[in-house]
């Protein structure tokens, strides 16, 4: 596809993806597919009960960078899960010095009629669709992830202004992946851009 017109796309992408993330974070949505599911669950210990089912087993720092929260937080949160005999806790395969959680039975159990739930709620959503515009949303949704969950390409293109090169969008593990959600801006984006493991903005002018 051609550049320019990924570009002139690309704001009414970010658009739909943020309405889309907004809605899943919202508490509001969680505490509704609890209630249909008829759990008794902690609505801040939902999102990682899922996570772990879906991904484990997986790293409490994964974890943690997954849901937006600080290691010591999520810590705590899958030794309460623990606690209520839905996840377990160790040593990972390659390092023991690795916290992982994995999912118990009973934890699958309840992850299973959360999905009962979810599903219920979903196709309410999307009764009206037609069949082959679901179907292909589903297979575009499923490319997008998978792209998105690629490293980013280290390809980045020389700027207008001469300065060597710059391309936000390609910065690694930075925010500006998105550049433009909400409260992304020079002096924050920078404050990222300069973090371990995020690139650089060192060659792009100010005001990007």
């Amino acid at each position: 596809m051609h550049n320019t017109h990924i570009r002139a796309r690309l704001p009414a992408l970010h658009r739909a993806l943020i309405e889309i993330v907004g809605v899943i974070n919202r508490p509001e949505r969680d505490e509704a597919l609890l209630r249909a599911a008829g759990l008794p669950l902690e609505r801040a210990l939902f999102p990682l009960l899922v996570l772990v089912e879906r991904l484990a087993p997986i790293g409490l720092v994964d974890l943690a960078g997954r849901v937006g929260r600080d290691h010591t937080t999520v810590s705590r949160q899958i030794a309460r899960l623990a606690e209520l005999g839905l996840v377990t806790r160790h040593g990972g395969a390659t390092d023991r010095r690795v916290r992982e959680a994995t999912i118990t039975p009973s934890g699958k159990d309840a992850t299973d009629t959360i999905d009962r739930a979810r599903a219920t709620m979903a196709v309410g959503l999307f009764k009206d669709w037609d069949k082959a515009d679901f179907d292909q949303r589903v297979r575009l949704l499923g490319t997008l992830a998978e792209d998105m969950t690629k490293p980013p390409e280290k390809t980045p293109e020389t700027t207008e202004w001469g300065q060597g090169v710059c391309d936000p969008l390609r910065v690694e593990g930075s925010a500006l992946a998105f550049p433009h959600l909400p409260g992304i801006n020079a002096s924050n984006s920078r404050a990222i851009a300069s973090a371990p493991g995020s690139g650089t903005l060192s060659n792009c002018p100010s005001g990007m």
